[in-house]
């Protein structure tokens, strides 16, 4: 199978850009194209309750004008002669954009970072890496946080 294009969702988080980074040395090694993917994730927006529409609106604005500014930048730390790089931003839920984006890119696969988090504080947070690995029609390769609990092989 040839890879021809890679998706990298970041949230601009340190586990998100090490996994950014690990997607650039493959694209770079395999000559394949890389997709930077920010998602405004809207499960996180400003209940009306708490601020006026008006300001929930400026809030998410500034949001959105700060993660074009990120990825922007991001964008141009990883362009490099001969590798091809797009960057978009995308609002929804997350996992379900991720895997929007990776059919609509027909990316051969998604490279994404991992917070390794287990038991109650994976059931209570949730993954958004997990249900990726789900959805995906395409392999998603994760990169594990540096800071996740090393597993015990098992005799």
């Amino acid at each position: 199978m040839r890879i021809r294009r890679i998706l990298a969702p970041t949230d601009f988080s340190t586990i998100s850009l090490a996994a950014v980074d690990y997607a650039l040395g493959l694209a770079r090694d395999i000559g394949a194209e890389l997709a930077l993917l920010y998602v405004e994730d809207t499960a996180y927006a400003l209940p009306a309750e708490l601020v006026s529409s008006e300001t929930g609106t400026r809030v998410m604005e500034q949001a959105h004008r700060a993660a074009q500014h990120q990825l922007k930048l991001l964008a141009g730390r990883v362009r490099k002669p001969g590798l091809k790089v797009h960057a978009l931003i995308l609002a929804g839920p997350a996992a379900t954009r991720i895997v929007e984006a990776a059919s609509k890119l027909r990316a051969d696969w998604i490279v994404m970072g991992t917070h390794g988090r287990t038991g109650m504080a994976r059931a209570y947070l949730g993954s958004i890496a997990e249900r990726v690995v789900r959805q995906a029609t395409c392999p998603v390769l994760m990169v594990p946080s540096r800071k996740a609990p090393a597993r015990r092989a098992r005799r």
